[in-house]
């Protein structure tokens, strides 16, 4: 079943995207030592250059559909797949750039073995600044 999004002079912006970012960083945290092998609470944060490769484009559609059935995704979660008909492409913009950038982390509960790290209930952020090189 499709939920319908569309009007006369009601037209809908949707966009396209592919981007891939590559980061390299130095991250420091502060935990909360259970025992020898357990940890409790971890924060960090750190800092790191990012490169983004990749591009977008913005579209208009009419009218622009969503299944109002869901979708299970491959990380977990849902979500509704939407469809835009009769798609016009407004504008279309490449991405290759480097920026700065900046990581915050949180782990509720790690176990660490000799030759393992079991990590459960976490949190990963990443900020980009605006572009450093053009």
């Amino acid at each position: 079943m499709l939920a319908r999004i569309d009007g006369a002079t009601n037209p809908t912006i949707s966009a396209d995207y592919d981007i891939s970012m590559a980061t390299l960083g130095y991250n420091v945290g502060l935990f909360v030592p259970a025992n020898k092998n357990h940890r409790i609470m971890t924060i960090g944060a750190g800092v790191g250059l990012s490169y983004l490769n990749g591009g977008y484009s913005v579209n208009l559609c009419d009218p622009f559909r969503i299944s109002l059935e869901k979708v299970d995704l491959t990380l977990g979660g849902s979500s509704k797949q939407d469809f835009c008909q009769n798609k016009q492409e407004l504008a279309n913009f490449q991405i290759s750039e480097f920026r700065a950038s900046g990581n915050a982390k949180l782990i509720v509960y790690s176990y660490v073995g000799e030759n393992f790290e079991f990590n459960a209930i976490t949190s990963d952020a990443i900020i980009n600044s605006a572009q450093l090189i053009n």
